[in-house]
């Protein structure tokens, strides 16, 4: 007969001591990011949009996210952590989650779309100098998707690929390194699709508030978009896709070429045209030297409404829009944007506005409370440096509270992230009661 071995035996002999799992949380460090949204009154803001139910699911899905959550059973799973069970109260399940969603209605929907633009206007409002120039950049991005949802088709996943997708629309405040909207659309949708539709809907709550340029990449040329940009006293960059008309009047003799200064492979010329409404735009063509072509010339054209820039400071502040890459990639990887779906296309939409907002919220939080070496960085660096570090649950005189093992982090850290919330002007708050009139 075998006779059980002592826990102090095993704790001498093998130096194994056990752990109640249920007395401890792998997400010591999250605290500090509840805080931040307790002290922002976001969830209470979220009910009164999607309501108490709808708003608990949607807050599992934004706080699983954050800890790696890639499915709604992985939400589920990770909601039972004493840290997040303990703000969510009587989280729900994988199953249930998705059927509160789907009773949301089309108009709260809108609302919470309207909350996105409202934290990113308020947020602008109180970090930055009304007069200071603002940069906006619109960027299309898409996940493939595996399962029959709603507004799932075959469209551009990469440049030579064709799949069943979501396509993501993206606009980045360059500024604050945030987004300003986002939202989920069919995977066939180009990217001009209704792109006058968002200038038309973004622009008018900029101007004659910002100096504002707005950035897009050739997906989205449209001359129409220049008469929107005109009413709004908007600058407009956009590169001009180089068609075989454009590249033959490139070739043809008739612009005047300038050398670049500095980099005598490289000219630039302007040529200045008008939309069929009368307003005035520019092309700004640049050709570079290329043993590997024809004519011995690479070309290139950016359009714009700005005629003070020259052209190679045009090109430059052009090629800055390639930082919006770094934020699809964050939201795709590190928050799992497009992982976490149902076959519901207005699920979808709504777990979609979570991540966004989800994002604001985290930029807002790096840039306001955490010390100026980590405000750079991703949500994953962050979340496993700072937020899923292990803790233990201590009792004692009817008082509970964390024990948490950090990572790098000691208590003064923690100590100067919550005074900085405490301290904050509850910028979010404001967003939050924006619609309550």
């Amino acid at each position: 007969m075998i006779t059980p071995v002592s826990y102090e035996k095993i704790k001498s002999d093998y130096r194994l001591e056990f752990v109640d799992l249920t007395k401890t949380s792998s997400f010591g460090g999250l605290p500090i990011f509840i805080h931040f949204l307790e002290r922002s009154n976001f969830r209470s803001r979220l009910a009164e949009i999607l309501g108490d139910a709808a708003a608990k699911g949607l807050l599992q899905i934004m706080l699983g996210s954050l800890m790696g959550a890639r499915s709604m059973e992985d939400v589920a799973l990770l909601s039972k952590d004493r840290v997040i069970k303990g703000f969510i109260k009587a989280p729900l399940s994988a199953t249930r989650i998705p059927r509160v969603l789907r009773k949301v209605a089309k108009s709260q929907i809108q609302h919470l779309h309207e909350l996105t633009l409202s934290n990113a206007l308020l947020d602008m409002t109180a970090s930055t100098d009304k007069e200071y120039f603002q940069t906006l950049d619109f960027d299309a991005t898409a996940d493939l998707m595996y399962g029959r949802q709603e507004g799932v088709a075959y469209g551009y996943v990469d440049k030579d690929q064709i799949k069943k997708c979501y396509q993501y629309q993206i606009i980045r405040n360059d500024a604050l390194n945030t987004i300003v909207y986002g939202t989920v659309r069919d995977g066939s949708a180009h990217s001009q699709n209704d792109f006058c539709g968002y200038l038309s809907m973004i622009l008018p709550l900029f101007s004659g508030t910002w100096a504002l340029r707005v950035r897009a990449d050739s997906g989205y040329f449209n001359e129409n978009a220049f008469d929107i940009c005109h009413v709004n006293n908007i600058y407009f960059f956009i590169k001009a896709p180089m068609s075989l008309t454009r590249k033959s009047f490139a070739t043809s003799g008739l612009l005047k070429w300038r050398p670049d200064p500095d980099e005598p492979s490289i000219e630039y010329a302007t040529f200045q045209t008008k939309t069929a409404k009368g307003n005035p735009w520019q092309e700004i063509f640049k050709r570079e030297r290329a043993l590997d072509k024809p004519d011995g010339f690479r070309y290139a054209c950016l359009a714009s409404n700005d005629f003070r820039a020259e052209p190679r400071a045009a090109f430059n502040f052009y090629n800055k829009r390639a930082n919006i890459e770094n934020i699809n990639s964050e939201l795709k990887g590190d928050l799992g944007l497009g992982s976490i779906v149902t076959k519901w296309f207005d699920v979808n939409d709504i777990i979609t506005q979570g991540i966004i907002i989800l994002y604001q919220l985290l930029s807002h939080f790096k840039r306001t409370c955490l010390d100026k070496a980590d405000r750079g960085k991703r949500a994953a660096t962050l979340s496993e440096e700072l937020f899923k570090v292990p803790a233990e649950i201590m009792r004692s005189s009817r008082r509970e509270w964390l024990r948490v093992y950090t990572r790098g982090y000691d208590g003064l850290t923690f100590a100067r992230i919550f005074a900085r919330i405490e301290a904050l002007s509850n910028v979010f708050v404001l967003a939050f009661q924006l619609r309550s009139g």
